[in-house]
């Protein structure tokens, strides 16, 4: 043909990536197969990694001469993401592979705050327990981190006393946060201990991840939470949006400090946090949880612990939006008031580990969102994220 149609592209590409310097073209397989029509140690072998190298295919015929084709093969570069602005300005963000996880919170806290990441292999991050992305207020990370279903084991301790206390990201400002698997530890002195956030403000997404992370703080008043310590300020006049979907938290929240059972000077209980997020800004806060669920392994020492949102009911009632969202049923959630309770649906321990749950979230999905083997997996995880014995 002189030109090729869209369906003609269809036939023979399976997908492009899109590299900051060139573009990799994966081809369908009968196409491909063309291409590796040798057979035996002289086939044609497209190595992971290789960075340029110039591939000579030859294809016989009985009846025709030989065709030859040649290929140069890029698998090597960093990819960026494509959208396009509401003005209609095309703009094109960097991918950085990250393999030391302390170079990006390095470069966050230079100023970097909207840098685009993504994982390129699980990462054991407990050799730096005081290294938190955005560290810094005034430099929250505002940019796109995407663990392409890895895992990151953090192992954060801090004896601060005072707020924002310990996550993997300290500040996190109209961030997206997706793919990714959590696990280790956090323990602090201070409040809104979480396993990813600690402070999220303005417009934050977090998609397909899921936490099995041990979070532990003795300050009394602590509002700890399975993904973000607080959401917004109380009272603030900045409006800030957290979205949840597909994501789930597995893991446990504990209060180390004395036992406290008599309210605080301004009527708040003590060691109080939720599923999901540890205390919701008050009047101009909205969380939304879309497909997720809530199963702590252990709850410790909680006078107030809500299934996914703390929050001041009183005030807030409405700001907290679930759909098709489950909580484990067997956890001690202490003085919680009726509304924080009203929150999705409890669920019998048992249905997490029988694949009921996995049922559940899938229901009105063409394509299944949630997995989960039976008899191996205690727990559904996302799709995207690799399926390994949990």
């Amino acid at each position: 043909k002189d030109k090729l149609e869209r369906t003609d592209l269809e036939l023979m590409i399976k997908k492009i990536a899109v590299y900051e310097d060139h573009l990799e073209i994966q081809l369908q397989s009968d196409i491909d197969a063309l291409l590796n029509i040798t057979s035996g140690e002289e086939a044609v072998n497209f190595d992971f990694g290789t960075e340029n190298e110039q591939i000579t295919v030859t294809q016989s015929s009985k009846n025709h001469p030989d065709r030859v084709f040649r290929a140069n093969v890029i698998s090597d570069g960093d990819p960026l993401e494509i959208f396009t602005e509401r003005d209609g300005e095309v703009i094109f963000k960097k991918y950085s592979p990250m393999g030391e996880l302390a170079e990006f919170a390095e470069l966050v806290a230079e100023g970097e705050t909207d840098s685009h990441a993504m994982l390129t292999a699980d990462i054991d991050f407990r050799d730096y327990p005081a290294t938190m992305i955005g560290n810094s207020r005034q430099r929250p990370f505002q940019g796109i981190f995407d663990g392409d279903g890895h895992l990151i084991t953090i192992g954060i301790n801090t004896t601060e006393t005072g707020d924002y206390s310990g996550a993997l990201f300290r500040f996190a400002y109209d961030a997206t946060i997706r793919n990714l698997r959590l696990a280790g530890s956090v323990s602090t002195c201070g409040k809104h201990c979480a396993s990813l956030i600690s402070f999220a403000s303005g417009t934050c997404s977090i998609v397909n991840v899921v936490s099995s992370v041990r979070l532990s703080s003795n300050s009394y008043d602590d509002c700890m939470g399975g993904f973000i310590g607080i959401a917004g300020e109380n009272f603030d006049r900045v409006s800030t949006n957290i979205t949840f979907t597909n994501c789930a938290f597995v893991g446990s929240i504990i209060y180390t400090g004395e036992d406290a059972e008599d309210i605080n000077a301004i009527g708040r209980f003590a060691h109080h946090g939720g599923g999901f997020v540890g205390w919701k800004g008050i009047s101009n806060s909205r969380i939304y949880l879309i497909n997720c669920y809530s199963a702590p392994v252990q709850v410790q020492q909680s006078t107030n612990f809500s299934p996914f949102v703390r929050y001041w009911a009183y005030k807030d009632i409405g700001l907290v939006y679930l759909r098709s969202c489950y909580y484990a049923s067997n956890i001690n959630y202490g003085q919680t008031t009726t509304f924080n309770l009203e929150q999705g649906h409890a669920v019998a321990l048992n249905k997490f580990e029988n694949g009921s749950l996995c049922s559940l979230l899938n229901v009105g999905y063409g394509t299944p969102v949630w997995r989960q083997r039976y008899g191996i997996d205690h727990y559904p995880v996302p799709t995207y994220i690799e399926t390994k014995a949990t």
